[in-house]
């Protein structure tokens, strides 16, 4: 059970990360009316044992908030049409060389964890 706890948990703050990633903007993006909330509709996502959905994944101030089907949105909020898309856990990468661009290009692919191989000792 204590696992059970723990890996919700773990995927919860991973799909923050993910959130967070989504809602940065690119130079296409028109401000959203409420930058702090997004909703994911009919998005699947993966909790660590199980693939779940097509879903609603609704976003409040950096946090997941809700996750079902008829999860209540903010009217304001921005939407992104997730159909034939999968939400899933921050991932990890235990040998990064982290120079240049490395840590950015990590979060553009998911990658919300890395161990650093290549660090100058001094």
């Amino acid at each position: 059970m204590l696992v059970r706890n723990l890996a919700l948990t773990v995927t919860g703050i991973s799909l923050s990360f993910i959130a967070l990633i989504l809602l940065l903007p690119t130079p296409s993006d028109t401000p959203p009316a409420n930058p702090t909330a997004l909703i994911l509709d009919d998005v699947r996502y993966f909790d660590g044992e199980r693939l779940v959905g097509p879903t609603r994944i609704v976003i409040a101030d950096g946090r997941i908030v809700a996750i079902s089907p008829d999860a209540p949105a903010p009217a304001d909020a921005r939407r992104l049409d997730g159909t034939g898309l999968t939400a899933l856990p921050g991932l990890i990468d235990a040998h990064v060389h982290t120079f240049g661009n490395a840590q950015r290009d990590a979060l553009r692919f998911g990658v919300t964890t890395v161990l650093d191989m290549f660090t100058d000792p001094a």
